[in-house]
């Protein structure tokens, strides 16, 4: 794969030396994602902040990267990664609703020339994607494991509160006006 084919099966367009697509690993409204080639390489690079790696496997995943041949040990880690993955995941979602939600709240009542405006943005747009988000829960619940752990729980009862909402106020009316 060339730059072009994968800009053109992103429904890509040329811009400059380079091409720009929808990044596939984040939701994207607008192009984000620059694809060119140096010294016979293709270069990725997502501007609303996804990890490269995690660019480079979901064009791995619809075919539009090369696979990479991996020894058994290789192989033994990614699965080993995988399981990791697969654990945190629920929780790292979790925490990316509510992170995203109190970080825009942030954001909304911070002055222009605010500092911490910078890495506020930074985070929202870490929690764009599924390995964006991952990277931070781990990074928090590193640095911040109480923190963390609350940020969770208010993910976990936000959900809980919807359900039961979506239970007794639309399943329920149905039901009664059923007698």
């Amino acid at each position: 794969m060339n730059a072009e084919s994968i800009a053109r099966e992103l429904r890509g367009r040329k811009s400059g030396g380079s091409w720009v697509c929808r990044c596939p690993t984040h939701e994207d409204r607008t192009p984000s994602l620059s694809v060119r080639e140096a010294d016979g390489k293709v270069l990725v690079h997502c501007h609303a902040g996804c990890d490269q790696q995690a660019v480079v496997d979901a064009l791995r995943s619809r075919g539009l990267w090369p696979e990479v041949e991996q020894t058994p040990k290789q192989r033994r880690d990614n699965a080993r990664q995988r399981r990791k993955d697969e654990a945190d995941a629920r929780p790292a979602r979790l925490f990316g609703e509510v992170a995203a939600i109190l970080t825009q709240e942030c954001l909304e009542t911070m002055d222009l020339a605010d500092p911490q405006r910078r890495p506020s943005t930074r985070l929202l747009a870490a929690l764009r994607s599924e390995a964006g988000t991952l990277a931070e829960y781990r990074q928090w619940r590193e640095s911040q494991a109480e923190l963390t752990r609350a940020l969770v729980a208010a993910g976990r009862n936000r959900r809980e509160r919807l359900e039961m909402l979506l239970t007794n106020y639309l399943v329920k009316p149905e039901a009664r006006n059923a007698n």
